[in-house]
């Protein structure tokens, strides 16, 4: 990987379905390559979803739906179980993406608010 990696990880507490929803988007990474994004805590790593780089190293990913334990860390992993890319969730309420697929947020709920 010739540029750092960068980009966003959200994983948003589906209020009333009492499921997860996770996206990710990130550049940075090895073109036309396969990844792995999860989430790591207590529970050991829980996949959210998998996707493939683009030419220029870029992609992402996301799912709904899901059901996972306490995470404090979002991870892109290459396909030998190497993780690539990390960093820290912040705990900023229910409603981070608006736009995320499934979400419960509305469109002009500030991000972080809490429901």
């Amino acid at each position: 990987m010739g540029s750092p990696v960068t980009g966003t990880a959200v994983v948003n507490y589906s209020e009333g379905t009492g499921t997860f929803n996770g996206t990710t988007r990130v550049s940075g990474l090895e073109p036309d390559t396969g990844y792995t994004f999860r989430v790591n805590g207590p529970a050991g790593p829980q996949t959210i979803c998998t996707f493939t780089t683009d030419a220029n190293g870029t992609g992402g990913c996301s799912e709904q739906g899901l059901t996972l334990g306490g995470f404090g860390r979002a991870e892109i992993v290459d396909k030998g179980g190497v993780v690539v890319a990390s960093g820290s969730f912040d705990r900023r309420g229910n409603c981070r993406d608006a736009d995320q697929a499934g979400s419960q947020c509305k469109a002009n709920d500030a991000p972080g608010q809490n429901k």
